[in-house]
């Protein structure tokens, strides 16, 4: 199962409303939690210095909860508290699980982290991995390197940057290749999703808090499915103070395996055939992997009419009527434009947001369930 968490930003926010949020998430199933210590650094409106008690009330609380506290920090944040051993006692007793390198560290004292006393685990920056230029790939494989020689390469993950501002998000691509890349060395990877409602607190002409720009305005279950299925083991949400209906889609998609694709019945599909499709099963698209359609080849057997014998535009459900012989039942989800045809019957159109995970589904090896809803 996938672990997920929140974002808080205790000096950007309200600290009633931060620790509601907190003991909401650790009620709700999270079992991670980040915060970051150099927004001020990177001049953040309102964000306070690493020394400020908020930071350390805000964490001790969310240990309290039993959530694994990831700190964001920096050289800078080092310069405050004097040294990288001071710095790592003072995250360590405050109730830090784990620090996320923002920049400023060399590969020594990396190494020399993930055998500190304090024993907090190591994130190292993904974003900072391009598989596509050499010397920067070569820079990680140095790194990766000292760690293993010196230090203790089990005590390390990687997490991508989120990007409040709009349209500076990472592409998908680079999800996939950076994760296929550390996974060789048994570095498991995190990213950020954003809420579609939660206020922006990070930049407010901006709206999200994520990694991948394609999913700034995505809801929270299919950005998280798409990033699952490229590779990212745990997932975050960057905004901070999400509502209930999008922290619970985080949870149900990580740790509900099957991908669930959401699809809106037409008006006159029968109640008849509505209550045989609420049972939800688990389907592969044929390992024949079809060029125009998914494939939903254990429905067959259901008895249909022929009604709605219309064009089949992408995205639409279709489900073969008694025309089509030993194929009756059978249902397909539409990847391009086709004509109608008298075998099969539209009976909804999958939702816009969900219609970005049929490509991954198409693959074959990813199971998935239909829902149907009016």
């Amino acid at each position: 199962m996938h672990e997920f968490g929140i974002s808080v930003f205790p000096d950007l926010t309200d600290k009633t409303k931060t620790e509601e949020y907190i003991c909401k998430a650790a009620e709700s199933g999270f079992t991670k939690m980040f915060t970051s210590m150099i927004l001020a650094d990177q001049h953040f409106d309102g964000a306070a210095n690493p020394d400020d008690p908020i930071f350390w009330q805000t964490i001790a609380f969310a240990a309290k909860k039993d959530l694994k506290v990831y700190c964001d920090f920096n050289d800078n944040v080092i310069a405050y508290f004097g040294s990288l051993d001071n710095t790592l006692n003072y995250l360590h007793d405050a109730g830090v699980y784990g620090i996320r390198i923002d920049g400023g560290l060399k590969a020594d004292e990396l190494a020399y982290i993930t055998k500190h006393p304090s024993d907090l685990i190591l994130q190292i920056n993904a974003s900072d991995i391009r598989i596509d230029l050499p010397a920067y790939k070569n820079k990680y494989l140095e790194a990766i390197k000292t760690i293993n020689e010196n230090g203790d390469l089990r005590k390390v993950e990687a997490c991508f940057n989120y990007y409040p501002r709009q349209d500076t998000g990472i592409s998908i691509k680079t999800i996939e290749e950076t994760c296929s890349f550390l996974k060789e060395y048994g570095i498991k990877v995190s990213a950020f999703i954003s809420s579609t409602k939660a206020y922006s607190f990070l930049h407010k002409e901006s709206h999200g808090v994520m990694s991948v720009e394609s999913l700034r305005y995505i809801r929270p279950y299919v950005a998280s499915k798409i990033l699952l299925c490229s590779g990212i083991e745990d997932i975050f949400f960057g905004d901070t103070l999400v509502p209930d209906d999008e922290l619970n889609e985080l949870r149900d998609s990580c740790i509900n395996e099957p991908v669930q694709i959401l699809f809106r019945y037409r008006h006159n599909v029968p109640v008849s055939l509505k209550e045989i499709l609420r049972k939800e099963i688990i389907q592969y698209n044929r390992f024949d992997e079809p060029d125009y359609l998914i494939r939903c080849c254990k429905y067959r057997g259901i008895k249909s009419k022929p009604f709605n014998i219309e064009k089949r535009p992408f995205g639409s459900v279709t489900i073969d009527n008694e025309l089509s012989a030993q194929y009756e039942g059978e249902i397909q989800i539409i990847l391009k434009d086709l004509d109608s045809f008298n075998c099969a019957n539209v009976i909804g159109d999958v939702d816009d947001d969900y219609r970005l995970l049929l490509k991954y589904i198409k693959k074959g090896n990813i199971p998935f369930v239909l829902k149907g809803v009016e």
